[in-house]
């Protein structure tokens, strides 16, 4: 049976795991804790994604080379509050 050209493909939890080079376990525990914002479909207890929601995810989530800023520096709370009394 050849699949239908306007059906959109879908991945099985395994094959998503192996893209993602973690385990299938990883992945659940990843959407049952709301790390993995990754729509899905289930039928029955198998669950599937659907190939363009994997690639909008990692689109999404890209990080080019200088778009990320750099962290600032965040002085310790102990100095903070000395700070406060000296000025108070």
């Amino acid at each position: 049976m050849q699949r239908d050209q306007g059906l959109p493909k879908l991945l099985t939890r395994k094959q998503l795991a192996e893209l993602f080079q973690t385990s299938e376990a990883a992945l659940a525990v990843q959407h049952t804790n709301g790390y993995l914002d990754l729509p899905y479909t289930r039928r029955g207890a198998r669950i599937y994604y659907f190939e363009s929601d994997v690639l909008a995810y990692l689109e999404k989530n890209r990080v080019l080379p200088g778009a990320m800023p750099k962290p600032k520096k965040v002085k310790p709370a102990a100095a903070e509050a000395v700070d406060d009394r000296a000025a108070g």
